[in-house]
């Protein structure tokens, strides 16, 4: 990628996107013609497509940047063009850096739901994000959306993005269960708004919350019929914090390790370690679902050849 956006000597960043950076429509800086012309023909949509496919199969740590970037296509300035170049950066400088899948424990979910309340400067909606791991695996499903209606609280927001990772545990949930891996427990969905934790186990009635849509109160039902149990984290514990805001260096390293992403010396490639674990390098680019239920099927069938069978007839 490098190579075709002639950055091959670009100097490398310690993150994707720089802290306290906000990219909005609106623009006091007017642009003279040549300038309009020049943007024009710079290819960002290009860009970041390219980008986009990385964030979606393999490269959790840029998702919070897409998200950000890709509301742009249609309207886009110098700054952001820096902002994805920065995301090139960023990838030159982690290269190495791969997602580890597989592992030799129980393959039970666990979630994580976060919110970044009213951060967009455009329309005043908040960003909701969650992630899942399998075991100790490093995550198999991430996401960072802006949330499709304005909220008046940070409850109202949390409560929201639990709901929504509520819809992608479910269907986790019916895709290990079909690939011989069904989820005998409660999945923990791990929040860190107390307030949204108590309007999730609460199913009365509260004037302060009937403004919600009620596509919302889904997260409710999944809690009441034990599919899902909703748990309190504190925020510094928090995986999906990573997508919700631009995060420092430190403590942007520290959850890209908490993602299980690990630096490998051999670029480019696949490889079970002797750990049991399937190591997944920005060469191996495969979409989500089929690099999910892919990579896992083949870490648990290396993991189980290498267990003498105990049993025969």
């Amino acid at each position: 990628m490098a190579y075709i956006f002639n950055m091959v000597d670009c100097n490398p960043v310690s993150t994707p996107t720089e802290s306290g950076l906000v990219l909005s429509r609106h623009s006091d800086v007017s642009l003279i013609r040549e300038e309009e012309l020049e943007l024009l023909e710079l290819p960002y949509r290009r860009l970041i497509g390219l980008l986009m496919y990385l964030a979606i199969a393999t490269r959790p740590d840029i998702a919070l940047a897409m998200q950000k970037l890709t509301q742009f296509l249609t309207f886009y300035r110098p700054v952001h063009w820096n902002a994805a170049k920065q995301v090139i950066r960023y990838l030159k400088g982690t290269r190495t850096l791969q997602l580890r899948l597989g592992g030799n424990t129980t393959a039970n979910l666990i979630g994580f739901s976060d919110t970044s309340y009213a951060c967009c400067p455009d329309s005043g909606k908040s960003i909701g994000a969650y992630c899942f791991s399998l075991g100790n695996s490093g995550v198999i499903s991430w996401a960072a959306r802006k949330q499709k209606t304005v909220v008046q609280s940070m409850c109202n927001a949390e409560y929201i993005a639990c709901s929504e990772a509520a819809h992608e545990c479910m269907w986790l949930q019916m895709l290990t269960a079909e690939i011989g891996y069904p989820q005998k427990n409660p999945t923990p969905l791990l929040t860190d708004n107390e307030a949204a934790l108590a309007l999730t186990k609460d199913p009365r009635f509260h004037a302060r919350t009937k403004h919600i849509n009620i596509k919302w109160h889904y997260i409710r039902e999944c809690h009441e019929n034990g599919d899902i149990h909703v748990s309190y984290v504190p925020t510094k514990n928090n995986i999906a914090d990573i997508f919700t805001k631009p995060l420092p260096h430190p403590l942007f390293t520290i959850c890209i390790h908490t993602l299980d992403c690990a630096t490998c010396h051999r670029h480019f490639h696949s490889r079970r370690s002797d750990m049991g674990y399937l190591s997944v390098s920005c060469g191996l680019v495969l979409p989500l679902p089929q690099s999910f239920s892919f990579l896992f099927l083949m870490t648990q069938r290396d993991t189980a050849a290498s267990i003498p069978a105990a049993r025969s007839g």
